[in-house]
């Protein structure tokens, strides 16, 4: 990876009912060169959408920096 990666948050959405899980949010910052910071987003629904975000956010590469 060219950036550096600053931080990495999950957050879990429950419905006020039941109190069950309805969706999950992963954010991923990157700061690159020059001061600038790239983020990106990742959104799914069940456990194995969540297994699948993290495998594609922990592969990322920015193209340009």
């Amino acid at each position: 990876m060219r950036g550096l990666r600053c931080g990495t948050a999950w957050y879990r959405y429950v419905a006020n009912e039941t109190g069950a899980t309805v969706g999950y949010l992963r954010v991923l910052v990157v700061r690159l060169t020059g001061g600038a910071v790239s983020f990106l987003l990742g959104i799914g629904r069940s456990p194995a959408e969540r297994r699948l975000i993290d495998d594609c956010l922990e592969s990322v590469e920015p193209l340009a920096s």
